[in-house]
């Protein structure tokens, strides 16, 4: 079984996080955390963006499919309408990280 990627500050400041970001990812895990279903949850939960974490560490075609996803979702103008559209990218991140996993991508 691969090793589950573990995200850290220190990660997200090596990929050039926001600091914003940053700050909202420490407070959700301030150990970091293993990219797991759980923990694709709670950062949904959170907001984080669902699509830097995609960006980041998703395969180039894993990435393709997210991207795909996510311009097909309807663009919402108000922030909490934003939100709402993020937290819903999460599963899918979720599902391509495990399919990733999987084919060794």
């Amino acid at each position: 079984m691969a090793t589950k990627k573990r995200i850290t500050v220190a990660w997200l400041q090596a990929n050039e996080a926001c600091e914003k970001g940053i700050r909202l990812f420490e407070k959700v895990f301030p150990r970091g955390a293993a990219i797991t279903e759980r923990n694709t949850k709670l950062a949904a939960k959170a907001n984080l963006p669902a699509w830097w974490f995609a960006s980041q560490i998703l395969s180039a075609r894993k990435q393709r499919e997210f991207s795909d996803a996510w311009v097909a979702q309807p663009y919402a103008l108000a922030s909490r309408e934003a939100k709402a559209e993020n937290r819903k990218m999460w599963p899918l991140f979720w599902k391509l990280w495990k399919e990733s996993r999987r084919t060794k991508v």
